[in-house]
Formats: structure tokens, sequence, C-alpha cells
């Protein structure tokens, strides 16, 4: 079964409900942008954000990421993550 784009408003629903454990901001080196992986309670939902229209959400600082975790009401940790293009080119 497939899982259901997360989105900024899914995000927000689970924000609210106490139902993400953590977020990793990751910062890919080959692309020059961020993306975030959640880490929450719903299986039925994907792990990283994404646009209204399906596609990985992607930001081009850490800046405007957290701008938007502190309007969605979260103030759980954030863990940052650096992949270089070797590490996405092997995965």
């Amino acid at each position: 079964m497939a899982r259901k784009n997360l989105t900024n408003e899914l995000l927000g629903v689970l924000i609210r409900a106490d139902r993400v454990e953590g977020i990793t901001l990751c910062y890919s080196e080959a692309a020059g942008d961020w993306w975030l992986f959640v880490s929450h309670a719903d299986a039925e939902l994907s792990a990283d954000l994404h646009t209204e229209r399906g596609a990985q959400r992607r930001f081009k600082t850490s800046d405007t990421v957290l701008h938007l975790l502190h309007k969605l009401g979260y103030k759980g940790q954030i863990r940052f993550d650096y992949l270089t293009a070797a590490e996405i080119a092997a995965a």
C-alpha cells in the first residue's frame, strides 16, 4: 500500500496532535538544497515533506525550513544532516 504524501498541512496536524517524534533537516551538496524527514506516528504518511502537487519539497535555505516549522508550531528537536554527492550516489 502506497503511503500518502506528507504536506505542510498534514505536518501541522501531526505537530498539533503531538505525533511528531523528531525532524531531520538534510542538506544535499549535489543539489545545493535542503529537505525534511519527519519521524512521526502515522504509518500511512510518508516521512519526507511534499508539495501539494506531490513533488518532494525542497528549500534553498535552512532559514526557510526553520521559519516554516516555527509557523506550524513545532518546538521539538531538529537534527541536521549533510549529504555529499558521493553519499547520495551510493544510496
